[in-house]
Protein backbone atom coordinates (compact mmCIF):
# COMPACT_ATOMS: atom_id res chain seq x y z
CA UNK A 1 0.00 0.00 0.00
CA UNK A 2 1.43 3.25 -0.41
CA UNK A 3 1.38 5.78 2.49
CA UNK A 4 2.11 8.70 1.00
CA UNK A 5 -0.60 8.13 -1.85
CA UNK A 6 -3.35 6.84 1.12
CA UNK A 7 -1.96 9.95 3.40
CA UNK A 8 -3.13 12.36 0.91
CA UNK A 9 -6.35 11.09 0.54
CA UNK A 10 -7.09 11.63 4.47
CA UNK A 11 -5.82 15.07 4.64
CA UNK A 12 -8.81 16.77 2.75
CA UNK A 13 -11.22 14.34 4.84
CA UNK A 14 -9.56 15.72 7.95
CA UNK A 15 -9.91 19.33 6.70
CA UNK A 16 -12.91 19.01 5.54
CA UNK A 17 -14.17 17.60 8.65
CA UNK A 18 -12.63 20.53 10.40
CA UNK A 19 -14.16 22.78 8.14
CA UNK A 20 -17.82 21.81 9.22
CA UNK A 21 -17.34 22.16 12.86
CA UNK A 22 -20.03 25.10 13.49
CA UNK A 23 -19.96 26.89 16.95
CA UNK A 24 -23.69 25.48 17.86
CA UNK A 25 -21.89 24.98 21.32
CA UNK A 26 -21.73 27.95 24.03
CA UNK A 27 -18.68 29.90 23.71
CA UNK A 28 -17.14 32.39 25.89
CA UNK A 29 -14.17 34.76 23.99
CA UNK A 30 -13.12 37.93 23.22
CA UNK A 31 -11.95 38.91 19.20
CA UNK A 32 -10.73 42.13 18.33
CA UNK A 33 -9.05 44.06 15.48
CA UNK A 34 -7.70 47.07 15.44
CA UNK A 35 -6.30 49.73 12.99
CA UNK A 36 -2.53 50.31 13.35
CA UNK A 37 -2.97 53.91 14.20
CA UNK A 38 -5.71 52.88 16.52
CA UNK A 39 -5.08 54.50 20.58
CA UNK A 40 -6.68 51.14 22.08
CA UNK A 41 -5.91 48.25 19.99
CA UNK A 42 -2.34 49.37 18.39
CA UNK A 43 -2.67 47.39 14.84
CA UNK A 44 -3.02 44.30 16.97
CA UNK A 45 -5.52 41.43 16.37
CA UNK A 46 -6.42 39.46 19.65
CA UNK A 47 -8.68 36.55 20.47
CA UNK A 48 -8.79 35.59 23.81
CA UNK A 49 -10.50 32.39 25.51
CA UNK A 50 -10.73 30.76 28.17
CA UNK A 51 -8.52 27.44 26.36
CA UNK A 52 -5.62 29.57 26.64
CA UNK A 53 -5.50 30.82 29.74
CA UNK A 54 -7.73 34.31 29.96
CA UNK A 55 -10.83 34.60 32.07
CA UNK A 56 -13.39 36.55 30.69
CA UNK A 57 -16.08 37.83 33.74
CA UNK A 58 -19.04 40.00 33.58
CA UNK A 59 -17.90 43.36 35.49
CA UNK A 60 -20.69 45.58 37.14
CA UNK A 61 -20.26 49.16 36.29
CA UNK A 62 -21.07 52.23 38.16
CA UNK A 63 -23.78 52.67 35.39
CA UNK A 64 -27.19 50.85 36.17
CA UNK A 65 -28.11 49.59 32.23
CA UNK A 66 -24.21 48.89 31.96
CA UNK A 67 -23.09 45.47 30.24
CA UNK A 68 -18.84 45.07 31.11
CA UNK A 69 -16.48 42.49 30.74
CA UNK A 70 -13.31 42.65 31.62
CA UNK A 71 -10.27 40.27 29.74
CA UNK A 72 -7.38 38.70 31.89
CA UNK A 73 -4.89 37.34 30.74
CA UNK A 74 -2.94 34.50 33.06
CA UNK A 75 -0.36 36.40 33.73
CA UNK A 76 -1.42 39.96 35.50
CA UNK A 77 1.51 41.66 34.23
CA UNK A 78 0.20 40.83 30.71
CA UNK A 79 -2.27 43.77 29.00
CA UNK A 80 -5.81 43.39 30.11
CA UNK A 81 -8.93 44.50 27.91
CA UNK A 82 -12.54 45.86 28.86
CA UNK A 83 -15.29 46.31 26.98
CA UNK A 84 -18.57 48.51 28.02
CA UNK A 85 -21.89 48.63 26.21
CA UNK A 86 -24.89 50.56 27.51
CA UNK A 87 -28.04 52.78 26.27
CA UNK A 88 -29.79 54.57 29.36
CA UNK A 89 -32.10 54.80 31.01
CA UNK A 90 -33.13 51.11 30.08
CA UNK A 91 -31.78 47.93 29.87
CA UNK A 92 -29.86 45.93 26.64
CA UNK A 93 -31.91 43.97 24.15
CA UNK A 94 -31.28 42.51 21.04
CA UNK A 95 -30.15 45.48 18.14
CA UNK A 96 -28.68 47.22 16.88
CA UNK A 97 -27.28 50.55 18.85
CA UNK A 98 -26.32 53.25 16.24
CA UNK A 99 -24.25 56.47 17.05
CA UNK A 100 -22.38 55.86 20.19
CA UNK A 101 -20.55 58.00 22.47
CA UNK A 102 -18.03 57.09 25.08
CA UNK A 103 -20.42 55.41 28.28
CA UNK A 104 -20.80 57.43 30.93
CA UNK A 105 -22.85 60.65 30.98
CA UNK A 106 -24.76 59.30 27.78
CA UNK A 107 -28.10 59.28 27.21
CA UNK A 108 -27.81 57.19 23.90
CA UNK A 109 -25.97 54.24 22.65
CA UNK A 110 -22.46 54.13 25.26
CA UNK A 111 -20.16 52.44 23.92
CA UNK A 112 -16.17 51.83 25.76
CA UNK A 113 -13.62 49.37 24.73
CA UNK A 114 -10.51 50.11 26.68
CA UNK A 115 -7.12 48.12 27.91
CA UNK A 116 -4.28 48.71 30.56
CA UNK A 117 -2.97 52.33 30.67
CA UNK A 118 -5.19 53.51 27.66
CA UNK A 119 -8.53 54.70 27.05
CA UNK A 120 -10.61 57.09 24.81
CA UNK A 121 -11.54 60.57 26.79
CA UNK A 122 -13.90 60.74 23.45
CA UNK A 123 -15.16 58.33 20.63
CA UNK A 124 -17.67 57.20 18.22
CA UNK A 125 -19.01 53.41 16.74
CA UNK A 126 -21.99 51.38 17.14
CA UNK A 127 -22.28 47.84 18.51
CA UNK A 128 -25.16 45.03 17.69
CA UNK A 129 -26.94 43.00 20.56
CA UNK A 130 -27.22 39.76 19.46
CA UNK A 131 -27.96 37.23 22.47
CA UNK A 132 -28.80 38.69 26.15
CA UNK A 133 -30.66 36.73 28.96
CA UNK A 134 -30.87 37.20 32.51
CA UNK A 135 -31.93 34.93 35.74
CA UNK A 136 -34.60 35.72 37.85
CA UNK A 137 -31.71 38.07 39.84
CA UNK A 138 -31.10 39.76 36.93
CA UNK A 139 -27.60 38.10 36.84
CA UNK A 140 -26.52 38.00 33.26
CA UNK A 141 -26.45 34.20 31.87
CA UNK A 142 -25.63 34.58 28.00
CA UNK A 143 -24.53 37.20 25.98
CA UNK A 144 -23.16 38.17 22.50
CA UNK A 145 -22.67 41.52 20.91
CA UNK A 146 -20.44 43.05 18.18
CA UNK A 147 -18.51 46.29 18.14
CA UNK A 148 -17.13 48.91 16.37
CA UNK A 149 -14.78 52.43 17.74
CA UNK A 150 -13.46 55.33 16.35
CA UNK A 151 -11.02 56.37 18.66
CA UNK A 152 -11.70 60.19 19.10
CA UNK A 153 -13.97 59.90 16.34
CA UNK A 154 -11.80 59.34 13.42
CA UNK A 155 -12.55 56.80 11.00
CA UNK A 156 -8.96 55.53 10.99
CA UNK A 157 -8.71 55.07 14.01
CA UNK A 158 -10.97 51.85 14.15
CA UNK A 159 -11.02 49.07 16.75
CA UNK A 160 -13.74 46.25 15.69
CA UNK A 161 -14.59 43.30 18.04
CA UNK A 162 -16.79 40.97 19.42
CA UNK A 163 -17.44 39.23 23.07
CA UNK A 164 -19.39 36.11 23.31
CA UNK A 165 -20.54 35.00 26.75
CA UNK A 166 -22.19 31.77 27.45
CA UNK A 167 -23.36 32.05 23.72
CA UNK A 168 -24.03 30.22 21.07
CA UNK A 169 -23.71 33.25 18.20
CA UNK A 170 -20.81 32.36 16.10
CA UNK A 171 -18.06 35.39 15.66
CA UNK A 172 -18.72 37.25 12.33
CA UNK A 173 -15.09 37.68 11.67
CA UNK A 174 -12.75 34.59 10.15
CA UNK A 175 -11.39 32.93 13.77
CA UNK A 176 -8.21 31.65 13.97
CA UNK A 177 -9.27 28.29 13.62
CA UNK A 178 -11.77 28.91 10.60
CA UNK A 179 -8.03 30.54 9.14
CA UNK A 180 -6.30 27.54 10.22
CA UNK A 181 -8.98 25.03 8.68
CA UNK A 182 -8.78 27.22 5.27
CA UNK A 183 -5.14 26.37 5.24
CA UNK A 184 -5.18 22.84 5.86
CA UNK A 185 -7.39 22.55 2.78
CA UNK A 186 -5.22 24.58 0.91
CA UNK A 187 -2.63 22.61 1.37
CA UNK A 188 -4.40 19.30 1.45
CA UNK A 189 -5.69 20.64 -2.42
CA UNK A 190 -2.22 21.19 -3.00
CA UNK A 191 -1.24 17.05 -2.16
CA UNK A 192 -3.81 15.81 -3.76
CA UNK A 193 -2.95 18.00 -6.58
CA UNK A 194 -1.15 15.38 -9.87
CA UNK A 195 2.39 15.98 -9.08
CA UNK A 196 3.56 17.40 -13.02
CA UNK A 197 5.55 15.30 -14.79
CA UNK A 198 9.25 15.18 -14.75
CA UNK A 199 10.54 15.81 -18.14
CA UNK A 200 12.95 12.05 -19.34
CA UNK A 201 16.69 12.94 -19.51
CA UNK A 202 18.13 13.29 -22.72
CA UNK A 203 20.43 10.85 -24.40
CA UNK A 204 23.56 11.91 -25.68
Amino acid sequence: MNTKHSGRKLFPIIALCFLSIRGNGQSTLFYFTSSPRSWIGQGQTVLATPAIGFSILPETGIYAHEVGFVIKPSNPNDRWWWIELDCPPVDLTVGLYANAERLGGNTGPGLNFSTSGRGDNTLTGYFNVLDISYDANHTLISFAADFVQYDVGVADLWNQGSIRYNSIIPVPEPSTYRLFGICILVFCIWMILPNPAKPEPKGR
